[in-house]
């Protein structure tokens, strides 16, 4: 949830917005974490009904929710607790009894049928939504830096789409010899004045 706060704080015009847009989008996300502890809607969006598909609403939600890490870090959690603790099943209407959760359950995906809905789903399992809740934050983590780099209202100036291109952009990361002023001028007036 955080990194999609700060991809939202670095696109916002100013920090007041930033901030106002952020703390929005989190208090929303505690709400929407309500939600996914709903196992059916985790499994609507991981349906296999071909009717279901086709339709723009379910479109909509699943692209939003699989490119948001905590709809998969729920999804994660809900695996597990089917498992390993005493759980409401809403397919059968009643409490049910953990088996437990073991390190070959990581490797196993979910197949099922929510007979309320009449919808077939197909759950990947827990390892695949790691690394894709894996693939998310590193997508935001990106986003964020680009963006934050792009757009003048966030360093005051801002850099051409393709900056991370030029080598003078890295050469700023280098400590010595790549030709980074900044750091040799600073280092031989700190020296000087040692020696002094």
């Amino acid at each position: 949830m955080q990194l999609v706060a700060f991809f939202m704080v670095s696109i916002s015009p100013n920090m007041k917005t930033g901030y106002t847009v952020a703390y929005t989008f989190l208090l929303a996300a505690m709400v929407m974490q309500i939600i996914l502890s709903f196992p059916h809607f985790i499994y609507y969006v991981y349906t296999t009904t071909e009717a279901k598909k086709h339709e723009l609403a379910y479109k909509i939600l699943s692209v939003l929710f699989l490119n948001y890490p905590s709809f998969h870090y729920a999804k994660i959690f809900e695996d597990i607790i089917s498992k390993a603790s005493r759980h409401f099943d809403f397919q059968n209407l009643r409490w049910v009894e953990g088996h437990g959760f073991h390190y070959d359950h990581l490797h196993q995906g979910t197949k099922g049928k929510i007979s309320i809905l009449n919808l077939e789903y197909e759950v990947p399992s827990p390892i695949q939504s790691s690394q894709r809740m894996s693939v998310n934050m590193l997508m935001f983590i990106i986003l964020t830096w680009y963006f934050d780099h792009l757009l003048a209202h966030n360093r005051g100036s801002s850099n051409s789409p393709l900056f991370f291109l030029n080598l003078s952009y890295w050469k700023s990361f280098l400590p010595f010899g790549a030709g980074n002023s900044k750091i040799e001028s600073s280092l031989s007036s700190a020296t000087l004045s040692q020696i002094e």
